[in-house]
């Protein structure tokens, strides 16, 4: 996906924010994997690390013996550079992986759009959603979910891991329960 195609991912309004949980090097290189200094990380709990960041916005959580690490934006455009270039390496067969594992952990499409061949879908049922597009063909999906408590969520679904969501509390609590990971405490 080129930087143009890029601009056709972002279907939000100004309450989505983005996240991605990633997987990360070695513990020595994280903080310049991730482009922070060492000075920024605070402890958050057994493991993890927290890491606040003005530019842009937001805050990185890592998981340092489990290889991971969680970005989460404070507005619709924080995208940290490791994961945009993390969008333009990406393709659609991540975004159906991350459908996979959501259903996984009970978490279910409902209803969503798909970004196939530079256009936007009309939404559908999820039932409905893949019977005329080739999955190799998916660039985004934007939907709604819902888990086994019947809380819902919009998620906007991205190469490379990125995700963006109007309750992003939500949306974390999900990816972590994907990974198997923690909460910070």
């Amino acid at each position: 996906m080129n930087c143009a195609d890029r601009s056709l991912l972002i279907r939000l309004d100004r309450e989505f924010v983005p996240l991605a949980l990633v997987p990360i090097g070695a513990i020595s290189g994280v903080a310049a994997e991730l482009g922070l200094q060492l000075d920024q990380m605070d402890p958050v709990g057994d493991d993890v690390v927290s890491a606040r960041v003005d530019v842009p916005p937001g805050e990185w959580l890592i998981w340092l013996r489990a290889g991971r690490a969680m970005w989460i934006g404070d507005r619709a455009d924080a995208l940290p550079a490791p994961l945009r270039r993390r969008l333009d390496r990406g393709d659609g067969t991540e975004v159906l992986a991350r459908l996979a594992e959501f259903v996984e952990v009970d978490v279910w499409l409902r209803e969503a759009a798909l970004l196939v061949d530079g256009a936007w879908t009309s939404s559908r049922r999820a039932a409905e959603l893949f019977r005329e597009v080739a999955p190799t063909s998916i660039v985004g999906l934007s939907g709604i979910f819902v888990d086994r408590d019947g809380r819902s969520a919009r998620l906007q679904l991205a190469p490379g891991g990125v995700a963006w969501s109007d309750r992003p509390t939500l949306a974390v609590q999900w990816m972590l329960g994907v990974a198997r990971l923690p909460a910070p405490q």
